[in-house]
């Protein structure tokens, strides 16, 4: 993975409001209010595909496309426990597996 240059400043929430400081739990639950589990494994593996088979250079190496399918698991898991902290919380229709569109291609 290429390292990029660390500053403090990139090391804290930059985007949260004060608001969404002080309850960043309401920041996942509005999130997960918006997509279902499902719908954000769906995107985060069109990513994955994009970025594995297009002709730029970003993912070139074996260590790069290692490291970023590294990064999609550890993202994934993420969500899922990120999901899990929200879920008793949301409405009914998003704690149930919803099956939009055909998700043959993972």
């Amino acid at each position: 993975m290429h390292e990029n240059k660390r500053t403090k400043f990139f090391n804290k929430p930059v985007r949260l409001t004060k608001e969404q400081k002080k309850d960043p739990s309401a920041v996942i639950l509005d999130f997960y209010t918006t997509y279902h589990l499902d719908d954000l494994r769906h995107l985060l593996w069109q990513w994955i595909e994009a970025a594995m088979t297009s002709d730029g250079d970003q993912f070139e190496s074996a260590s790069d496309r290692s490291d970023l399918l590294f990064f999609y698991r550890n993202l994934e898991l993420m969500a899922e426990a990120a999901y899990m902290t929200v879920r008793k919380d949301l409405p009914a229709s998003m704690r149930k597996s919803q099956h939009k569109k055909n998700h043959s291609s993972e």
